[in-house]
């Protein structure tokens, strides 16, 4: 699932840069206890785990939303990854180093209707 993480920027605008001031906010506003080390890394790399705790104190301190830094971006579907390739793709088209090449069937394909199954719920 793609992810555009941009906690540095968004803190920036805000006039914070630097790991160790981050760190006393959040401890100061919430309590939460976040080092210095590991705002560092927050601030420089994406995150591969993010805790809800974590979050919670980020958003609570700096009287925000999780989705003002972190954007999740849609792909309506997941493709596998080969060791050293590089995929994107939109719906139903996928595209490899610039190519864009349609996918047979679409979204459709993957994504039946659903009203032609029955539901144990709607009865």
């Amino acid at each position: 699932m793609p992810v555009k993480w941009n906690l540095r920027e968004w803190l920036r605008e805000r006039g914070i840069t630097r790991a160790s001031h981050v760190s006393k906010i959040v401890r100061e506003r919430t309590g939460y206890a976040l080092s210095t080390q590991s705002v560092c890394e927050l601030l420089n790399d994406q995150p591969k785990m993010l805790r809800l705790e974590t979050s919670q104190a980020l958003c609570d301190a700096f009287y925000c939303r999780l989705s003002d830094f972190l954007e999740v971006c849609s792909c309506g579907y997941s493709i596998q990854r080969k060791k050293g390739s590089r995929l994107a793709h939109t719906g139903s088209e996928m595209i490899r180093f610039g190519k864009v090449t349609r996918i047979q069937g679409g979204l459709r394909k993957l994504f039946p209707d659903a009203r032609k199954f029955p539901s144990e719920f709607s009865k």
